[in-house]
């Protein structure tokens, strides 16, 4: 680290999911190994796991990289979409009538488990 960062010319392209684990540092880090690579960084402030460092905002981030940086704040999820959550609570439902049909032989199955 004393006589700087190796860099490798060959990676024009670095994309960092969960971007609010991980500190300045270490995005600065980043930053000086891949000087000429444009940066993705993906990530939720509200989903963090470090109980001692959160961003208010992930465009704090912008200021480590370059002038170009821009932020862009996503407003909209695909990971359910409300098609996907009414398929399950329809498979759920259908799911517990059907168990329930059969919820003395559950029963004692778990029973017979744990006692024998």
């Amino acid at each position: 680290l004393l006589n700087g960062f190796d860099y490798n010319v060959n990676i024009l392209q670095v994309v960092v999911d969960e971007a609010q684990d991980y500190t300045k540092l270490q995005y600065i880090i980043l930053s000086k190994i891949f000087k000429k690579a444009s940066f993705t960084i993906l990530g939720d402030v509200n989903q963090t796991i470090n109980p001692y460092y959160k961003y208010n905002s992930l465009e704090e981030i912008c200021e480590i990289f370059n002038v170009k940086s821009r932020y862009l704040e996503l407003t909209k999820t695909y990971r359910s979409s409300e098609n996907i959550i009414n398929y399950i609570i329809e498979l759920s439902l259908q799911l517990v009538k059907i168990l329930s049909k059969y919820i003395y032989e559950i029963y004692l199955i778990a029973f017979l488990i744990y006692w024998v």
